[in-house]
């Protein structure tokens, strides 16, 4: 059980590198859809922002909070493994509230963790079913951000 949250926490962090701009890292190209590919022209990694009614991230959203898609990777992340959703919002909670709220909509199943992604201090609530979804959970510029992740 140990060495599967141990895993969980990895792919936690791996995608904690996704929230901090994987565009970064490689070089982007739009394509005429909309699409980002992330890697070049054997790009596995392909990103395209979509509409929160087109999201179906698992989870209900933080009441009072707003859906950001500029800038904010919200939207499908494609791999060859698959497709990651990704919805990221915004409020003027404090963080407090917002994980206490997460905790209890998601339940016991739930693990919180803190991680850093080297900027920024973050709340994680992961579970070890891979198919459940995932909230990061941050405050930036004297806003709370939570990011909902679902493969």
């Amino acid at each position: 059980m140990k060495k599967t949250v141990f895993y969980i926490f990895i792919a936690l962090i791996a995608l904690a590198v996704l929230y901090v701009g994987v565009k970064s890292f490689f070089p982007g190209r739009l394509s005429d859809n909309g699409d980002i590919d992330l890697g070049g022209e054997d790009s596995t990694l392909k990103y395209k922002a979509i509409e929160e009614s087109d999201l179906n991230l698992g989870v209900i959203k933080y009441p009072n909070s707003e859906y950001v898609i500029t800038d904010s990777f919200s939207g499908e992340v494609i791999t060859e493994s698959g497709v990651t959703m990704v919805g990221t919002y915004k409020t003027s909670d404090p963080v407090d509230k917002v994980l206490e709220y997460f905790k209890d909509q998601l339940g016991s199943g739930y693990k919180t963790a803190k991680i850093n992604d080297g900027e920024t201090d973050m709340t994680v609530l992961g579970s070890s079913d891979s198919s459940a979804p995932i909230v990061e959970i941050y405050d930036e510029n004297g806003l709370t951000y939570i990011k909902i992740i679902k493969r």
